[in-house]
Formats: C-alpha cells, sequence, structure tokens
C-alpha cells in the first residue's frame, strides 16, 4: 500500500519503481488528493486497486483481499472508482451535474470510461451502475435521483 504524496517520492514512482523490480507486487494506492488522470496512470501501472480518502476500514480490508486474493481486472475497478468519481463530483458541482444532464455522455469525453460506463450515467440507469461498480453510496447516488427526478415522459 502506497499513498500518492510521500516525503521524498510520489507514490507513483514508488509503484514504477515496484513494477521495475518487482512486477508480481500487488499494490493498492490511497490518496486524498484523487483525480482522473492519477487513476488513469493507475491502470497502466497495473495497481491492484486505488481509494480515495476518507475510506473506512472495511474499504481497505476488501482492497487488500483483492490484491492478494483472486485474479484482478485492473481496469475494471479502476473503471468502478472512475464512475463514482463521476457521480460524486455531478452531486456536488452543479455546473458540471447540470451539463451531464443537459449533454449527456459528451461531457464525459474527458473520462477513461467505456461507452457502456459514459451511456449508464449519462442515461441515469442505476441498476447496471450498480450491477457492473457495486452498491453506490447515498452521496454518489444524489445526481442520479435528481437526473431521474427531472426525466419527463
Amino acid at each position: 500500500m502506497t499513498d500518492l504524496r510521500l516525503p521524498d517520492l510520489s507514490g507513483m514512482e514508488l509503484v514504477r519503481a515496484l513494477r521495475a523490480k518487482r512486477p508480481e507486487t500487488a499494490i493498492v494506492i490511497i490518496t486524498g488528493y484523487g483525480s482522473v488522470s492519477n487513476a488513469v496512470e493507475a491502470i497502466r501501472l497495473g495497481v491492484s486497486d486505488y481509494i480515495e480518502k476518507p475510506f473506512t476500514p472495511e474499504q481497505i480490508t476488501e482492497a487488500v483481499g483483492r490484491a492478494v486474493g483472486a485474479p484482478r481486472d485492473h481496469k475494471a475497478r479502476i473503471e468502478a472508482d472512475l464512475v463514482r468519481q463521476v457521480l460524486r463530483r455531478a452531486g456536488q458541482d452543479s455546473t458540471f451535474g447540470e451539463r451531464l444532464s443537459t449533454e449527456g455522455s459528451r461531457v464525459l469525453s474527458g473520462f477513461a470510461l467505456r461507452c457502456e460506463a459514459k451511456a449508464a450515467i449519462a442515461g441515469g440507469d442505476i441498476a447496471w451502475i450498480e450491477k457492473t461498480v457495486g452498491e453506490l453510496s447515498p452521496e454518489e447516488r444524489v445526481w442520479l435521483r435528481h437526473r431521474l427526478e427531472a426525466e419527463t415522459w
């Protein structure tokens, strides 16, 4: 496990060094400074998990279990974290949330998400999102609820 911010080098530098010397090592990144670019770089480096602070003890336990346990699908896990980040941002940043509501998946062009994930977010497809990324927190549901309530038939 490493944080992204370390006193003498960055967590990404540490990951690169570990990959060079011990490529089989499972690595979990934790950070209070999460960003899409950091998550994408983590995917490219093959980290086992990328967790944003604040996190719960259960999240750490699960991340470590996944890292040392069953075969890992790094890209799927990182994409799930990105979906969660987008949903939290949409709920907290009214400008971003409104653009997502009105412009749809085009707003997500800068995010490293598959077309299916972008469409599910833009369309408010909670069932697909939860099937793919797991149960959403109330914070992650805020924008989705707003999106679905604003829909007129």
